[in-house]
């Protein structure tokens, strides 16, 4: 599976997201899909899963019987799925639950929950991601230019430093910084592809390291490698368990330190901890939170 398919898989299996905010992760599926007018109401996809959520968001918004119509065809080589409301009156009542048809509607996001469930439906609408391994780009591909620039500013009030660009009649607005789109990752549910690209990020530096110096040794950067990642891993799955705000600030400093330097050592991750902190301070904070972690995991 690419790594832009394993996303959009992680994104749909948020049940989690989707429970508590399915009417904002609902609305960025429609809008940004391939028409949400009173005259059209449709969506088309590679992905047979985003295709039967958005046909259940249809039903859930509608009430049954919608006058949804599904289809499939070849298209390049591929096969493309799609489906289209065929009542007017279905479409007047889909766009009076959520609002003026070709804007954002504000009222919608009334929280960061409700902006990253919008974000995340957004993106199995009309997203995209290279492959971490040859290149950092994530985007947002938008055929209307003021629904455009109104998803910018979306992202630019909880994650300014996206940019809109055109291609081929399409607007789009994306991110090619390592550190934006780890952040966007996390901010749409995704943390487990955040942590692979994390990984991967932190595997190209300790290459690029190891042949500036050749004279490190294989071993110990294996095992720096390893340990980071240990770690990673283990605030991961706290965070995405617990949250943020379950831990100490002390902890909460030395985990986000770690996951923005994967690649220093103790040492210098001690460092960067006002006024200074040593190598075993760092070390103790880390096993406080990886604790934590084993106890999550032994549940």
């Amino acid at each position: 599976m690419s790594f832009s398919a394993a996303l959009k898989t992680e994104i749909l299996e948020n049940k989690q997201l989707r429970a508590r905010f399915k009417k904002a992760q609902a609305y960025g599926l429609f809008l940004f899909a391939k028409s949400f007018s009173e005259d059209s109401v449709s969506m088309a996809t590679e992905n047979a899963e985003i295709l039967k959520l958005y046909v259940s968001f249809l039903k859930d918004f509608l009430g049954q019987p919608a006058g949804v119509i599904t289809g499939e065809k070849l298209q390049n080589g591929k096969t493309v799925y799609t489906a289209r409301l065929d009542r007017a009156d279905d479409r007047r009542k889909l766009i009076d639950v959520f609002g003026q048809a070709g804007i954002i509607n504000q009222g919608l996001l009334k929280a960061n929950g409700h902006v990253c469930a919008f974000l995340s439906g957004a993106y199995l609408a009309c997203g995209g991601i290279t492959d971490p391994e040859k290149s950092y780009h994530i985007e947002f591909v938008v055929k209307d230019e003021a629904l455009c620039g109104e998803l910018k500013a979306v992202l630019d009030s909880c994650l300014p430093g996206a940019k809109i660009t055109r291609r081929r009649g399409a607007f789009v607005v994306y991110g090619k910084e390592y550190a934006y789109i780890e952040d966007l990752l996390t901010l749409m549910g995704a943390p487990k592809s955040c942590l692979a690209m994390i990984d991967v990020e932190m595997m190209k530096h300790v290459r690029n390291n190891a042949n500036r110096a050749t004279n490190c040794e294989t071993a110990n950067i294996d095992k720096m490698v390893d340990a980071a990642r240990s770690q990673i891993e283990d605030i991961g799955l706290v965070l995405e368990h617990l949250g943020s705000e379950s831990l100490p600030e002390d902890l909460r400093e030395i985990a986000k330190l770690r996951l923005e330097n994967p690649y220093m050592s103790l040492k210098e991750l001690g460092g960067l901890v006002p006024p200074g902190l040593s190598r075993s301070g760092a070390y103790h904070r880390l096993s406080r939170i990886s604790r934590l972690a084993e106890g999550i995991r032994a549940r």
